[in-house]
């Protein structure tokens, strides 16, 4: 939709990489560089693809991994 309102699909992409960037910014400034450059590559994927389904599976298994490798911080 942002694209169509703006005309520019390289502004919705780095635009909406940003908000997923500060969305996470609990995870410090680190975390927002490095969620708004995943955020990046998942908007190239849903525009390559013309699918949420590439970016919805690439965050779950971001989230599974990261459970999985934090799994005993977490539980500490």
């Amino acid at each position: 939709m942002l694209i169509m309102a703006t005309g520019s699909t390289f502004f919705a992409l780095v635009s909406t990489s940003l908000a997923f960037g500060v969305l996470h910014s609990y995870q410090g400034k680190l975390g927002v560089v490095r969620t708004g450059v995943v955020g990046f590559f998942m908007g190239a994927a849903f525009i390559y693809t013309g699918s949420l389904w590439p970016p919805m599976v690439a965050h779950a298994l971001i989230d599974l991994v990261a459970g999985l490798v934090l799994r005993d911080r977490l539980l500490a």
